[in-house]
């Protein structure tokens, strides 16, 4: 919303009907008493504490900036508490409060209420604060979201340590697979035939098999953990590539994401680009694709006089197809050894600071603010590791809402 002072009429009446449909929306809520006092913290039985479904309202930032316009007062952060705002409903002292495990209502007991009727005002509140939330999303702050986004006011959320964890876990579990003895299971009788009884093995193939399911599961986790990291790497190496949009950089697939903001030119990352690409396109692609590779190799022609000829005639045996199991435990430790050295290749050089930040699980900021923060403390690495750790302790007392609001 424009300035008060430097606002034309025009946008005053916009905004008073905003705040009109608003307080329609809130029928029933009043501000603050003049006195108000904290229910979070208010002993004695004087208020019932009911939990909000994150599904009702989730997003605390807009029920908070709602209550705010209503005039509910903010009574600051405690310990494991973000915020409180007071107001009143329908004659009843009330507060909603983002806490530790979530936000949290109070609705004070009139006397002679039950519970029972406490719960049901809380649910008109709930009710009444997505209402209010919903003329506030679509009126006021769809509008101007594009234009922040373009504006590069926006963060991504780092979610490169939970992919790097599915990475590390079925990389753990093929390992496992490939150097595990065969084993023999427990006696088990035969369905049908009384008296009889029978042992399986898992032998050497179904080890093979069971580790080339989990070499399979791990290549596609560390695509989808370097397509991340390509996007959270943005930042630290100058920025949106010129005319793009981030959106649009999202969507990309990996291999058009790293020819963006690596240089095809320098041998080193174009040979990393090819090892990563081989390992992609005949470890995961035709599994990701129903089982199909691009050269057809599962098509089978019937030739006169010949018989059913693969499409691809003998490069057939270059498919995935081929072999019983696409990969053994030597293709298996191939890709390891690959993988490790573009790891320690992105870890180093010109994305060093990028991954640092990254590895510590930090969102990714794309404001100037924080760009020009990068500029000041990167030429250091310890000084950047410094900041890092100052930010991840910062984060740590967010989420445990250690009254650093």
């Amino acid at each position: 919303m424009a300035e008060e002072g430097n606002a034309t009429e025009g946008e005053k009446d916009a905004v008073a009907d905003l705040l009109r449909r608003i307080r329609l929306a809130l029928k029933g809520f009043g501000a603050a008493p003049a006195e108000p006092a904290s229910l979070v913290w208010k002993t004695g039985g004087e208020h019932f504490r009911f939990p909000v479904d994150p599904k009702d309202l989730p997003v605390p930032l807009l029920p908070r900036f709602v209550l705010a316009l209503a005039g509910a007062q903010n009574m600051g952060p405690g310990d494991k508490v973000a915020w409180e705002y007071i107001f009143t409903f329908e004659g009843s002292e009330c507060a909603l409060s983002l806490q530790k495990y979530g936000l949290r209502l109070y609705v004070g007991r009139r006397p002679g209420s039950a519970e029972k009727e406490a719960l049901q005002a809380s649910r008109r509140i709930v009710s009444r604060l997505k209402k209010a939330q919903q003329i506030v999303e679509k009126s006021l702050l769809s509008p101007r979201i594009e234009l922040l986004m373009a504006a590069g006011e926006f963060a991504i959320t780092n979610q490169a340590p939970r992919l790097r964890g599915m990475y590390k876990y079925f990389r753990d579990r093929a390992f496992e697979e490939f150097s595990t003895p065969p084993q023999a299971t427990p006696l088990e009788p035969v369905p049908g035939r009384p008296g009889m009884m029978r042992q399986s093995v898992k032998g050497p193939l179904f080890r093979q098999v069971t580790g080339f399911y989990n070499t399979f599961a791990m290549v596609t986790a560390y695509t989808s953990w370097l397509e991340h990291v390509l996007v959270l790497l943005l930042p630290f190496i100058g920025g949106l590539p010129p005319g793009a949009e981030i959106k649009k950089f999202i969507g990309d697939r990996w291999s058009a994401k790293f020819q963006k903001v690596f240089d095809m030119k320098d041998r080193v990352a174009k040979g990393h680009y090819d090892t990563i690409h081989a390992i992609v396109e005949y470890y995961r692609n035709p599994y990701s694709h129903g089982g199909f590779d691009k050269a057809g190799s599962t098509i089978s022609v019937f030739f006169p006089g010949l018989g059913a000829l693969p499409l691809t005639m003998s490069d057939v045996r270059d498919s995935p197809t081929f072999d019983f199991t696409p990969a053994g435990v030597d293709g298996f430790t191939s890709i390891c050894s690959e993988l490790d050295r573009v790891d320690g290749w992105l870890e180093s050089g010109a994305t060093e600071i990028g991954m640092i930040w990254i590895n510590e699980g930090l969102d990714v900021r794309f404001d100037k603010e924080f760009a020009d923060l990068l500029t000041s403390r990167s030429a250091d690495v310890e000084e950047f590791q410094e900041w890092v750790f100052r930010s991840s302790l910062e984060r740590d007392r967010m989420e445990n809402m250690e009254g650093l609001f």
